[in-house]
């Protein structure tokens, strides 16, 4: 079998043997050279050996009865092609033509952004929220997967499934200014804009931070139980990170660069959002469907709300006391009322996979992995805009 190319991949390989098993006439084989993602795309258009799921299989079902031994068998297959991977010295590559990382002029940052980026077409869009349109497209190669905005140094961070380096853009120019080799194929991206920090999880190793004043990486933390998805709470110097083999949400202190506890969450956490205001941070349990709600100050799970099939992505609004959760296998994005814990849902696009909120004009963002495409839902929970992007959108950023 091929290995897997990062969570988007593994959610569409999960996805795949769930709906198998709940009946659907679904086939999960290996497949030669293309990769799953690729391989679920040639089957919706009719080209290539169809062995993943795609767009044109029935809706999927939640699962009765939940398989951990199919989970101790995906975090195997995932630990296998993770072990090889060795720490290289980590160091600042700038890319052939471009400026260096540490460029000596900045561009204002603009604001009322979304960045979004598309994985196969190894593209990020940037759409003005403020007309719902894409205005500009920047080409980042090897599979880019997830973004985030140093919104002070004008400063977004791709990560990649498929290269060691974390490329730089300056959001001013919308150019490619510089990459950052951290050593091994990244997760999620996470930036800090008081202390200078991006934090990257690097698949197998820890989590790099690096001075987003001058490119260089300060520090590798070590984090148990493979990290996926950082987010971090600067008004209390937190830096969470989910850690799916685990089953645990690492925390991490960003003056002092230690981990300094974890808390149990669900069965599989792939994503994690914080609400700094109110001090919560919120977890996808992508095998478990569902959402735990952690108390930063006593590091525990307060509330588990249940969502759609295959929660992948999650954003707050603190004002409205919201979450959003993409439902990657139900095509829908559900909503968390915080207060109440009830939930509600709105049905978007095929395969949703990242949310990002405009916390100033409380509209949500969600990329359809599957359609191309960014809905934008209402305050009122209404599909307002449909965004063609690029070819498989992945991860999300918005700038209010």
């Amino acid at each position: 079998m091929s290995r897997p190319r990062g969570p988007a991949c593994l959610v569409l390989r999960k996805a795949g043997r769930r709906i198998r098993a709940a009946g659907d006439q679904i086939s999960y084989a290996p497949h030669g050279r293309q990769d799953c993602c690729e391989t679920a795309r040639m089957r919706q258009t009719g080209q290539g050996n169809p062995m993943c799921v795609t767009a044109e299989s029935r809706k999927p079902h939640p699962l009765p009865v939940r398989s951990r031994g199919l989970l101790r068998r995906t975090r195997r297959l995932r630990r296998a092609w993770l072990v090889g991977a060795a720490l290289s010295a980590l160091c600042i590559t700038p890319m052939s033509g471009v400026t260096p990382v540490a460029s000596a002029v900045q561009l204002p940052q603009p604001s009322q952004r979304a960045y979004v980026v598309n994985r196969l077409a190894s593209t990020v869009s940037v759409i003005n929220t403020a007309t719902d349109t894409v205005v500009a497209t920047i080409s980042v190669p090897d599979r880019p997967q997830y973004v985030a905005v140093d919104p002070v140094r004008a400063r977004a961070y791709v990560t990649k499934d498929d290269s060691n380096n974390v490329t730089v853009i300056d959001t001013g120019s919308n150019t490619v200014v510089g990459s950052i080799d951290v050593g091994a194929a990244q997760g999620a991206v996470a930036v800090d804009p008081n202390r200078a920090r991006a934090y990257v999880a690097v698949l197998g190793v820890g989590v790099a931070v690096i001075n987003t004043k001058t490119g260089a990486i300060v520090d590798t933390i070590p984090v148990a139980g493979g990290p996926n998805v950082v987010a971090v709470d600067p008004s209390r110097a937190r830096v969470d990170v989910t850690s799916s083999d685990a089953d645990e949400l690492s925390v991490i202190n960003s003056n002092t660069n230690t981990v300094t506890g974890t808390v149990p969450v669900g069965d599989g956490p792939l994503t994690v959002a914080e609400d700094p205001v109110h001090g919560r941070a919120f977890v996808t349990n992508l095998q478990a469907d569902t959402v735990s709600e952690v108390d930063t100050p006593s590091n525990s799970v307060t509330a588990t709300a249940h969502s759609g099939n295959g929660p992948i992505g999650v954003d707050v609004d603190p004002a409205l006391n919201r979450a959003y959760v993409a439902n990657g296998g139900s095509n829908s994005v559900s909503v968390i009322n915080v207060n109440s814990q009830t939930v509600s849902t709105v049905p978007v696009g095929q395969q949703p996979f990242g949310v990002g909120v405009d916390r100033v004009r409380h509209r949500i963002y969600v990329t359809n992995a599957l359609s191309d495409t960014v809905s934008v839902i209402s305050a009122s929970h209404i599909v307002v805009a449909t965004i063609p992007v690029g070819y498989q959108p992945s991860g999300i950023a918005v700038v209010s």
